[in-house]
């Protein structure tokens, strides 16, 4: 085998071989810096995560305030149609009277 061939594959496998040492110097770059962003997003998830919790008790508390609404609705609805039968019955017996007054004379 030729030195130039001995010598070609000398310089590739450095090559080669800075080539990976690069590569991995910037791995371990790029994961320091992952870690780096990871430890400055904690404190927002920590408030996301705090966030959230408060709108699901907001949501239990709306639900059960929508439950409190429906039920006073309800009863007021029971409320409105007795007091259209007391309505009634009053307009009825204010008619009898009339009727009444008209029949003696007064």
């Amino acid at each position: 085998m030729p030195w130039w061939t001995i010598l070609a594959f000398a310089i590739g496998g450095g090559l080669v071989l800075a080539a990976l040492a690069v590569a991995g110097v910037m791995i371990i770059g790029l994961f320091r810096g992952l870690g780096d962003l990871a430890r400055s997003l904690e404190p927002h998830a920590a408030r996301l995560e705090q966030a959230s919790l408060e709108l699901a008790r907001r949501s239990e508390v709306a639900a059960a305030s929508q439950a409190r609404l429906a039920e006073s609705t309800a009863t007021l609805g029971a409320s409105l149609a007795r007091l259209s039968v007391l309505s009634r019955s009053l307009d009825d017996a204010r008619s009898y009277l009339r009727a009444l007054r008209l029949v003696l004379g007064r």
